[in-house]
């Protein structure tokens, strides 16, 4: 219970054990890191929204940093550059970038990207350990893809601004929502559902 700020300095914050949040926590512009050797780490982020969300999150540990209990909001960029970070099922908002360069399991989860300026989305690749289940882009901002073609294992939506494929190229293996608009530059989106209808409202025909 109580309050932590991280102060006016957004002074970093370095953590090797669990995160549990049952009061209330002002990130101010600060960077929570997360960095267990080994084994699993969890975050109990409380809930979402003011005094639960991350401003920028970084797992750094060689272990697995696992969600608990509660969604996870994070105002800032979320940056897995090690070890696994496990969603667990549960679903991630996520106001900046994304950039994984490690393991991202993300269960049955959605990560919907809601930021209202440029957002990148760096996925590390299209391994069953780089995956998306479901996206959601719901943001008045653009989403764009950066260096890696992205897998969605489960359904696209985007409903708000604009999401720009940056000449990269989409696996989708559940259903696509677009009312916002779409980007495709020249990548190609794949539909790569095995067997059951996938389907696809495309938002309309023309530019965007």
């Amino acid at each position: 219970q109580g309050s932590v700020d991280s102060s006016t300095n957004n002074h970093e914050i370095t953590l090797s054990g669990n995160w549990a949040n049952t009061g209330s926590f002002n990130p101010r512009l600060g960077t929570v890191y997360l960095d267990r050797a080994s084994g699993i780490q969890t975050i109990d982020s409380g809930d979402i929204g003011i005094g639960k969300a991350f401003y920028n999150l970084t797992h750094s540990g060689a272990g697995t940093l696992q969600l608990i209990t509660n969604p996870i909001d994070i105002d800032g960029d979320f940056t897995n550059t090690s070890g696994s970070f496990n969603a667990n099922n549960l679903n991630m908002l996520i106001g900046g970038d994304w950039s994984n360069s490690a393991n991202f399991i993300s269960g049955s989860n959605t990560v919907t990207f809601d930021g209202a300026g440029l957002q990148t989305l760096n996925s590390g690749g299209i391994t069953d350990t780089q995956d998306f289940y479901n996206l959601t882009h719901s943001g008045s901002g653009t989403l764009q893809l950066i260096t890696n073609n992205i897998d969605i294992d489960g359904n696209f939506t985007n409903s708000n601004g604009a999401f720009d494929t940056n000449n990269l190229n989409m696996y989708v293996e559940g259903n696509w929502a677009n009312s916002a608009s779409f980007n495709a530059t020249t990548g190609t989106v794949t539909f790569d559902k095995t067997s059951g209808a996938q389907t696809l409202n495309s938002g309309g025909i023309g530019i965007g």
